[in-house]
């Protein structure tokens, strides 16, 4: 698996496909595609599809446009951290994680917006209220886990144990620790 990858991104560096997709895209896609249990059929497809040259599939075949996984992550993502501005920065981390972490190493090194997000960080507010928060909860905060890839689970995810709990939490009020 680990060498299909590395030829694909070799190839598509050399010459993309004629979908559009480079390296970059490719690595991009396989790791958003990575990111949900859900999408792994879709990510099968794409790299079946540049390895075979045949078309592309177009969509993972959810409901959400496609610029909804990065426009949320940035958000989450430029407003934990202080972000340095300084371009000549990125090019060095790049050029050291390209060769440290050969998967996504350079592309989660890379400049984003988050370099001139309008806002400076939250994170000591953050972790203040989160703080205050567990102190004002007591013994009465719960914690169910759930045992599947990607983030979110509530009504996003198949599991009916997590929707379950949740839903009964949102309806009864009743709390579990639980792991699903």
């Amino acid at each position: 698996m680990t060498a299909k990858y590395f030829e694909l991104a070799a190839r598509l560096d050399r010459t993309p496909s004629p979908d559009g997709y480079n390296a970059q895209v490719f690595r991009h896609v396989t790791f958003a595609d990575l990111y949900y249990d859900k999408s792994l059929p879709h990510l099968a497809a794409t790299w079946h599809s540049l390895d075979t040259g045949k078309p592309v599939p177009t969509s993972s075949g959810t409901a959400f446009p496609s610029d909804n996984y990065i426009a949320s992550r940035l958000h989450v993502i430029c407003n934990d951290s202080d972000w340095s501005e300084d371009v000549g920065t990125y090019r060095r981390d790049v050029a050291i994680d390209r060769i440290r972490h050969p998967l996504f190493g350079a592309a989660t090194a890379n400049i984003t917006p988050c370099a001139f997000w309008p806002s400076e960080s939250i994170a000591a507010r953050r972790t203040l209220g989160a703080r205050k928060l567990r102190e004002a909860f007591g013994e009465r905060a719960k914690m169910v886990t759930v045992g599947q890839g990607g983030h979110l689970a509530y009504l996003f995810k198949d599991n009916e144990c997590a929707n379950d709990l949740a839903a009964e939490f949102l309806v009864r009020g009743t709390r579990h620790d639980f792991a699903c």
